[in-house]
């Protein structure tokens, strides 16, 4: 039993410190202006981003993060929805948001 959830907007969930946003700045022609989120496009952003979602899911059995789905397993469908229910508390505790519509629940193969 399989439940893949896609994050919604991946990279700009994660806020850039001030440091950060300094090297992450954009010549418009109203001036400059500096990113405040992670931004697409920038070369470390999947490696950062992937970093970020294992360490907000480090410790639960039985799932994987790759960039921005997650996919969750469970020999029967009461291990996978306990399984699953840790992984949506742990993504509520750090405020992360899900794209329902591309979310699969509770299937038998992904």
């Amino acid at each position: 039993m399989y439940v893949s959830l896609d994050l919604s907007d991946a990279y700009t969930q994660l806020s850039l410190s001030a440091d950060p946003q300094k090297l992450c700045v954009v010549n418009t022609h109203r001036g400059l202006y500096m990113y405040t989120r992670l931004i697409y496009g920038l070369a470390s952003a999947a490696q950062i981003f992937q970093h970020c979602s294992d360490v907000i899911l480090q410790g639960i059995q039985k799932c994987f993060v790759y960039i921005d789905n997650i996919v969750i397993y469970g020999d029967t469908l009461e291990e996978c929805i306990h399984f699953t229910m840790q992984v949506l508390a742990r993504l509520k505790k750090h405020n992360v948001r899900l794209r329902l519509d591309k979310c699969k629940w509770f299937v038998n193969e992904i």
